[in-house]
C-alpha cells in the first residue's frame, strides 16, 4: 500500500516517501500531537494476513526498543489502523526517530574521508554496535547505507530491522537459521540470504551460525571503505561479490600513506576470516579508535609514523615504580627523569627535602556549580584519575605515569568524583544522577545505583562501593557486581547531624573516614572528620572543623579548611589522632559549600592537587529592562540559586547555597538581607498568592518534601507533603488552593503533582517516561507553562488545566524557566543567554505566536518579571576561574615528614 502526503495513521500525518526495505515502505511524517517529524516504517498490506512477517515485525519493534543510545536510531512505538483498501486488514507502522543528515555512503562517494574525520565516526559506529551487542542484538546488515552522519557530526545507526536476539555468545545452530531474520520470506529452500553481500562476514555468506563478529566484520569493511573511498569486497553480481568475500585478500596498502599502523592492525583483525580469531569484541575497536584519537591529533596524520606504536595502557608493563626504598638525591633525581620525562612537565624543582615536584601541563577546570573532587590515584602511584572539559562536556580521563598522553574514557561524559577499585582495574565515577563503574581495560559504564546529588565513593577490598549519594543522607553500599544499595550509615538527627560524604576507605577495609556536615554550620570549614568502624557501626570523630579527610600510610590523616592540606598524626589501629595538626600544603582549592577538595594521594606517595584556594560562587542580583540595560538590585553578592519577586513587588525570595542552603527575604531600597529559615537544607522559596507564606523545598525531616513558613519569620515551618522521593516547589494557582510542584519518579526524571490544600492530597497532574519540570500557573489558572524533554532537549510547553486538551509548544529551539507576565499576555523563558518573549492568548481559548530574543545577558537562568513586566531580576552568572594546571610532588612522604610535628 502507497500512502501519500496528507494520509492520516493515527497522531501521524503523513507528509513524503523516503524509501523502501526488505520490511516495508518508509515514510516521512509529522506527529499532531508531540508536534514533531517521524519516520514511519510501514508494513506491506500483501503480507496483513501473514503471521511469520507479522510477528517478525513485532520482534523488530521489541528490538529496537530495548536500544536506547545516543548513535541508535530510536523507536516511539507501533502504530495500527485500520486499512483504506477495504480489504479488512490493518496497516501496522513502526514509528521511529527521523535521522536528518546524508548516510555514509553518500559521503563515501565524493571520495576517502580524510583520518581525522573518519575516526570520530568509526567510534561512534562501535559504541552504537557496543550498545546493541550488550542488550544481546546482532545488526547483521551494517553498511554505508544504513549509517547517517548529521551536520554536526553525530552518528545514528539505522535499521536493526534485520537483528536477531540471541543468548550469550552463542551463534544459531543450524537448525534456527531456517527461522533467522537475516533469512528472507521464502530463504529455507533456496538459501537467499538478506543483506548486503560486500558487507556481509565469510561466516555469514555461507549461511552458517553467526554472532556478534559478524558485525565486527561489517565495521571493519565500514571503516576500510570510508578511509578508501573504495569498496573492500566487489563483484558484478552477488555471486561474485559473496566469491570475492569468501576468497579475495584484502590489501591494506590501499589505505591512505598516513593511516596509523595501530589502526591498520585494528582493521586487519576486524577482517579475519576466521571467526575464532577475529576482534571478539567491538569494544576492544571503540577502545583502540579513542586510543588513537587522543594520542594522534589531526596535526600528526600529515606524515605516517613507522613501526609499532605502543598503546597508553601498556606502559605500565614496561615502567617499575618503585619510590619505597629508593634514596633521595641522584637516585630520586634519575627515577623521576625515567618515569617523569614522557609527561613533558611545564616546570619542576627539587624541594629543600629532596622531593620532586612539576606540573603536567594538564589544565583542569575549578568547579563552581556542585564541586566535587576531580583527582584519583590508583593504589601504587602509576596512574592518574581526573575530570576535564571536552567538547563541552566533563570526561574522564586516564594517565598512566609512563605515557604523554591521557586516554580520554569513552561514556563517561557529565563524570565526577572519580575513584579506582582496589586493583586498579576499573574506575568508579558520577554522571547524570548515578553512580557508574567502568573497566580501564575496555568496555561501556555499568550503572549500579541512583545518586541525584551524590558526594562521593571508596571501593572497598570486599568488592563494594560505599558511596554519598546526596547532600543529606548517610553511607550506602553496593556490590560492584550489581544489587540493590543499603544504608550504611544514618545522620543522627538528634546530633544535628545531616550528611555523611566524602568516604575514604581505610587500609584492612574495616573502617572508613567520612565528613560529617552539622545543620548549624554556614561553612564545610566547620564540618568534622570522623571514622566509622565497620564492625561496630560505632562513629567516632577525630577533627572538629575541616572535611576531605584523607588517609596517608601509615599513619597521618589530611584533611582540608580554608585552602589548605592539613596533616594530622593517626593510630589506625585505634582510629585515634596522636598528635597536633601542621598545614603540609599551602594554596589548594578547596570548597566550602560542599567540602570537596582538589587533590589525590596515592599509598606510593605521589600527591596530585590543583593549586588556588577556598572557592565560592558569588553572584550578583541585577534588574535587567528589555533593552538589556542592567542596574544593581541592591544586597552584596552571595551564592544565590532562585529567586521570586512577591506579590506586591516590594521583596524578593532568595535561595542562598551554602553548607546549609537557606531561604532569604530582601526588600528593595532597603539594602541587607533577612533569613527566613533555620533548620537544615532549604531551596525553592515560592511566595503564596496573597503574600502572607513562602513554601520551600527542605531536607530537614530526612526527606526532601515541601514546607511552608509565614513571610514575615513568624512561627515555625510547617510540612506540606510526606513522600520518599524529592519534592520542589513551583507555583500556586490564583487562589491559593491549589500547589503545583515536581515530583522525582523512580526513572530518575520528574513528574508533575497538584496538592489540593483543602484536601490535603496530592495527585499526579502530568507522568510520562520523560523530564516534566519548572511548572507555572497563568494569571487565570486556566494553563499551566512547563518544560521537558521528550522532543530530545529541554523545550518550553503550555497545557490546559485541569485538562484534557492539546498541549502547545512554545520554544522552537530550546528553553527553559517558563515565567508569566501577570498581565497573563506574555510568556517569557530562557534559551541559552538569551531572554525570549511569547505573546500569548489564553481566552477565550489559547493561541501563541512566535518567540522573539528581548536582549542577552549571561546568567545562571534563574530569573523573575517585575508586576509592570518591564523589567527582570535576573542572578548574574560568576566567570568561572582559571583552569589549574595539576600540580605533582613525587616522593611527597619526604615533604611531608619534613613539614609535620612528630607523632606523640
Amino acid at each position: 500500500m502507497t500512502l501519500s502526503p496528507g494520509v492520516r495513521l493515527g497522531p501521524y500525518s503523513i507528509t513524503g516517501a523516503i524509501g523502501a526495505g526488505g520490511m516495508g515502505e518508509v515514510y516521512r511524517a509529522h506527529d499532531t500531537k508531540l508536534n514533531r517529524d517521524v519516520a514511519i516504517k510501514v508494513l506491506p498490506e500483501a503480507f496483513a494476513h501473514d503471521h511469520e512477517r507479522l510477528a517478525r515485525f513485532t520482534r523488530e519493534a521489541q528490538t529496537l526498543a530495548s536500544l536506547n543510545h545516543p548513535n541508535i536510531a530510536a523507536i516511539y512505538g507501533i502504530e495500527e489502523t485500520p486499512s483504506t483498501t477495504g480489504s479488512g486488514a490493518s496497516v501496522r507502522a513502526l514509528v521511529m526517530e527521523l535521522v536528518e543528515g546524508e548516510d555514509l555512503s553518500t559521503h563515501i562517494a565524493r571520495g576517502p574521508i580524510p583520518i581525522a574525520e573518519a575516526l570520530p565516526i568509526a567510534r561512534q559506529i562501535a559504541e552504537a554496535l557496543e550498545a546493541a551487542h550488550e542488550h544481546g542484538v546482532i545488526h547483521r546488515d551494517l553498511k554505508p547505507g544504513n549509517i547517517k552522519v548529521r551536520a554536526d557530526g553525530t552518528v545514528k545507526v539505522l535499521d536493526f530491522g534485520l537483528a536477531k536476539v540471541f543468548g550469550g555468545d552463542r551463534g544459531e545452530t543450524n537448525s534456527q537459521i531456517s527461522h533467522s531474520p537475516t533469512m528472507s520470506h521464502h530463504a529455507t529452500v533456496a538459501g537467499l540470504i538478506l543483506g548486503t553481500a560486500a558487507y556481509m562476514s565469510p561466516e555469514q555468506a555461507k549461511g552458517k551460525a553467526v554472532d556478534r563478529r559478524a558485525d565486527i566484520w561489517a565495521f571493519g569493511v565500514v571503516v576500510y571503505e570510508m578511509l578508501t573511498g573504495k569498496r573492500a569486497f566487489e563483484g558484478e553480481d552477488v555471486s561474485e561479490t559473496l566469491a570475492s568475500v569468501l576468497k579475495d585478500t584484502l590489501s591494506m596498502d590501499a589505505l591512505p600513506g598516513t593511516t596509523p599502523p595501530r589502526l591498520k592492525r585494528l582493521i586487519e583483525r576486524c577482517l579475519d576470516r576466521d571467526p575464532k580469531t577475529r576482534l571478539r569484541d567491538i569494544g576492544e575497536a571503540r577502545i583502540e579508535i579513542a586510543r588513537i584519537e587522543a594520542t594522534a591529533p589531526e596535526e600528526s596524520f600529515q606524515t605516517a609514523t613507522a613501526g609499532p606504536a605502543a598503546g597508553p595502557l601498556r606502559g605500565r608493563e614496561r615502567t617499575a615504580w618503585a619510590v619505597a626504598g629508593v634514596s633521595l638525591g641522584i637516585a630520586a633525581i634519575l627515577l623521576a627523569i625515567a618515569v617523569w620525562s614522557p609527561l613533558r612537565p611545564r616546570s619542576a624543582a627539587i624541594s629543600r627535602s629532596g622531593a620532586i615536584r612539576f606540573t603536567v601541563g594538564e589544565r583542569l577546570p575549578i568547579q563552581l556549580g556542585d564541586p566535587q573532587g576531580a583527582l584519583a590515584w590508583s593504589r601504587d602511584g602509576k596512574r592518574l584519575l581526573y575530570t576535564g572539559a571536552r567538547d563541552g562536556s566533563r570526561r574522564l580521563f586516564l594517565r598512566s605515569l609512563s605515557e604523554g598522553e591521557p586516554v580520554l574514557i569513552p561514556g563517561t561524559e557529565g563524570a565526577s568524583a572519580p575513584f579506582f577499585s582496589p586493583d586498579g582495574q576499573w574506575a568508579g565515577f558520577f554522571a547524570g544522577g548515578r553512580l557508574k563503574t567502568v573497566s580501564l581495560s575496555g568496555g561501556a559504564p555499568v550503572t549500579l545505583a541512583d545518586a541525584p546529588t551524590p558526594r562521593g565513593a571508596t571501593w572497598g577490598p570486599d568488592d563494594a562501593i560505599y558511596f554519598s549519594p546526596a547532600t543529606d543522607t548517610g553511607l550506602m553500599r553496593v556490590p560492584a557486581s550489581g544489587g540493590a544499595p543499603q544504608a550504611v550509615t544514618t545522620p543522627d538527627s538528634g546530633r544535628g547531624e545531616r550528611s555523611h560524604r566524602w568516604p575514604e576507605m581505610l587500609p584492612g577495609g574495616k573502617a572508613i573516614l567520612l565528613t560529617i556536615a552539622y545543620s548549624d554550620i554556614l561553612s564545610f570549614d566547620d564540618a568534622r572528620v570522623a571514622v566509622l568502624s565497620l564492625e561496630t557501626g560505632k562513629l567516632t570523630e577525630l577533627i572538629k572543623g575541616g572535611s576531605y579527610g584523607r588517609f596517608v600510610a601509615p599513619d597521618h590523616l589530611l584533611y582540608c579548611r580554608a585552602g589548605a592540606v592539613l596533616s594530622v598524626p593517626l593510630d589506625p589501629k585505634r582510629n585515634a589522632v596522636t598528635g597536633p595538626s601542621a598545614t603540609v600544603l599551602d594554596g589548594v582549592v578547596t570548597y566550602p559549600l560542599t567540602g570537596a577538595a582538589q587533590f589525590a594521594v596515592s599509598e606510593a606517595g605521589s600527591l596530585a592537587f590543583l593549586p588556588g584556594g577556598s572557592t565560592e560562587a558569588k553572584r550578583t542580583l541585577t534588574w535587567v529592562d528589555r533593552q538589556g540595560r542592567a542596574t544593581p538590585a541592591g544586597p552584596e553578592p552571595a551564592a544565590f540559586q532562585t529567586l521570586q519577586i512577591s506579590p506586591d513587588g516590594r521583596s524578593v525570595a532568595l535561595d542562598i547555597d551554602g553548607a546549609n542552603a537557606n531561604i532569604w527575604i530582601h526588600e528593595f531600597g532597603r539594602g541587607g538581607m533577612t533569613r527566613l529559615t533555620l533548620e537544615w537544607s532549604n531551596n525553592g522559596g515560592v511566595w503564596t498568592p496573597d503574600g502572607t507564606r513562602i513554601v520551600f523545598s527542605s531536607a530537614r525531616g530526612g526527606r526532601r518534601n515541601l514546607f511552608w513558613q509565614a513571610s514575615d519569620g513568624s512561627g515555625k515551618a510547617e510540612p506540606l507533603t510526606s513522600a520518599d522521593r524529592l519534592q520542589t516547589g513551583a507555583s500556586w494557582s490564583p487562589d491559593g488552593k491549589l500547589l503545583l510542584f515536581t515530583e522525582q519518579n523512580p526513572r530518575g526524571g520528574r513528574d508533575l503533582w497538584v496538592l489540593d490544600r483543602e484536601r490535603g492530597t496530592p495527585r499526579a497532574f502530568l507522568q510520562t517516561p520523560f523530564d516534566e519540570f519548572a511548572a507555572n500557573f497563568s494569571p487565570d489558572g486556566r494553563f499551566i507553562a512547563y518544560v521537558s524533554d521528550e522532543a530530545g532537549q529541554a523545550e518550553v510547553y503550555v497545557q490546559p488545566f485541569p485538562g484534557p486538551g492539546r498541549k502547545w509548544r512554545i520554544s522552537t529551539d530550546g528553553g527553559s524557566l517558563p515565567v508569566w507576565a501577570r498581565s497573563g499576555r506574555e510568556l517569557f523563558y530562557r534559551r541559552g543567554d538569551a531572554m525570549m518573549s511569547v505573546e500569548v492568548t489564553t481566552a477565550p481559548s489559547f493561541a501563541v505566536k512566535t518567540p522573539r530574543a528581548l536582549f542577552k545577558y549571561t546568567s545562571s537562568s534563574a530569573f523573575d518579571v517585575s508586576p509592570d513586566g518591564q523589567r527582570f531580576l535576573m542572578i548574574g552568572a560568576v566567570p568561572d576561574p582559571a583552569s589549574a594546571a595539576i600540580e605533582v610532588v613525587v616522593d611527597w612522604f619526604s615533604d611531608r615528614e619534613r613539614r609535620t610535628p612528630a607523632r606523640r
